[in-house]
């Protein structure tokens, strides 16, 4: 996870992301054909739909694309390019996908190692007689 810093309409945000949702994130503004400072201020200007930081709406809607994208590949049906960008392929994009439910995966274990580790209870200190 790097933190990565963005200018969009003079304002400096600081985006703390994976790289798997870096890589997402740049594949989206090329589908779209914008830049990533404007789909920044899209996502920004748009609400953050009860998201406490901009990474964590970032993080919600490259989620949402990824299985938006994928309901056409479960059904057998390849979506047309974006742009017409020959290069994004179905195969590509199950890759990337694979990669994506990889990370959402060892997030999950990690939150759930958290929570047990929450859930001990604290040793220590001085008998009580």
């Amino acid at each position: 996870m790097r933190k990565r810093f963005v200018t969009v309409e003079g304002h400096r945000f600081s985006i703390l992301l994976e790289d798997a949702f870096w890589t997402e994130l740049i594949a989206i503004c090329r589908d779209r054909g914008l830049s990533l400072e404007a789909f920044v201020a899209h996502i920004n200007a748009g609400g953050r739909h009860g998201k406490p930081t901009l990474s964590a709406a970032l993080r919600a809607y490259i989620l949402r694309d990824l299985v938006r994208r994928r309901r056409p590949m479960i059904s057998g049906q390849q979506r047309p390019a974006v742009n017409g960008n020959a290069r994004d392929t179905l195969g590509l994009r199950l890759e990337r996908h694979r990669r994506m439910m990889h990370l959402i995966a060892r997030s999950n274990e990690a939150l759930a190692k958290s929570t047990r580790l929450l859930a001990m209870p604290v040793h220590g200190g001085s008998p009580t007689a």
